[in-house]
């Protein structure tokens, strides 16, 4: 939202592993409504996606282990 991606010409792609959550409807309608293209990494290659990987390790690590929150609703101001 704040890099005003969703106002591009160009549709934005996620990519993701073959997790049961990137198969629900919800995530698969909202892709569809932010005209999102959901690409999915071939099985057993986390190797390809590991930029992510690496992410989510340092927001476990360095947020959310240390941390406690009340809500995961996230109030943006543009």
């Amino acid at each position: 939202m704040k890099r005003e991606l969703y106002n591009k010409k160009i549709n934005l792609i996620i990519r993701s592993d073959n997790g049961p959550q990137f198969i629900s409807n919800k995530f698969q309608d909202t892709c569809k409504e932010l005209k999102l293209e959901h690409e999915r990494i071939p099985f057993k290659t986390p190797n390809k996606n590991a930029h992510i990987e690496a992410f989510h390790r340092l927001l476990e690590d360095e947020c959310l282990s240390r941390y406690e929150f009340k809500s995961y609703t996230v109030n943006y101001q543009i």
